[in-house]
């Protein structure tokens, strides 16, 4: 796949991915009222708003890096990833790391 293709494609996901979580946000501030649905979203805050920040978080990483080197080559715990499934297993870790954190740092 020609590299600037590729650049474009992660250019546009990562918007879809920022616009979205635009929509889950303004969403919820309409709905600000509707008791149910603020004690919902209080309760749950890192699930309804963290997690979607730590997808998009990891993708804007994974995408970054792969921007900035050759094909990713990951090698850990006795297995060696290269290509695409080094960029996938990289982003599951990235993703895990950051939804830990915010679930090691939040508080109910």
């Amino acid at each position: 796949m020609n590299e600037s293709l590729r650049q474009a494609i992660n250019v546009g996901i990562a918007l879809i991915a920022v616009i979205a979580a635009a929509i889950l946000i303004i969403a919820v501030w309409y709905n600000r009222f509707d008791t149910v649905l603020s004690d919902l979203v209080v309760k749950n805050f890192a699930a309804i708003i963290g997690l979607p920040f730590a997808f998009i978080g990891a993708f804007v990483v994974i995408a970054l890096f792969r921007q900035g080197a050759g094909p990713v080559e990951f090698s850990g715990f006795g297995l060696t990833f290269k290509g695409a499934s080094g960029e996938i297993v990289l982003w599951v870790l990235c993703f895990l790391a950051i939804a830990g954190s915010i679930h090691m740092l939040w508080k109910p």
